[in-house]
């Protein structure tokens, strides 16, 4: 029980961790509610920059492009918030890779994926030839 014990990242208040959480329950909830203002601010205000919406929704910048990055919000087309692919440098709207980059990233892991599986093997032919086998001749 007390290996789930840990303090709060935002507020250091001690609390149970279940799965892993970094923040306690009220916190969360709070980040929760900060993340319905900056959607619907979003939403109002389509060509509003970082600053604005950070200072108008009392929200940390840095939390309003970490919430872009996990794609729990995303950007109007045409908005003035400057949002790059971490691949490419193409802009994006939401995440960290465009659809061309997370494409590629895709095919690559199936192919170290597909180059780790052993390569299946033909079945082999069950002839009097094959040395595996053995035949009783009658």
């Amino acid at each position: 029980m007390a290996d789930n014990v840990r303090a709060c990242r935002s507020c250091r208040k001690l609390f149970n961790s279940l799965f892993g959480k970094q923040i306690c329950p009220a916190c969360e909830e709070k980040m929760e509610k900060d993340l319905a203002k900056v959607k619907d601010y979003l939403w109002n205000h389509k060509d509003a920059a970082i600053t604005e919406v950070a200072r108008e929704c009392e929200v940390n910048q840095t939390q309003i492009r970490q919430w872009l990055k996990e794609e729990r919000i995303q950007l109007a087309e045409g908005s003035v918030i400057n949002l790059i692919c971490d691949g490419c440098g193409a802009p994006i709207s939401s995440g960290r890779f465009c659809d061309k980059c997370k494409a590629q990233t895709a095919n690559g892991f199936g192919a170290i994926v597909n180059a780790a599986r052993p390569a299946p093997q033909a079945p082999s032919k069950q002839t009097r030839e094959n040395p595996r086998m053995r035949f009783l001749d009658k």
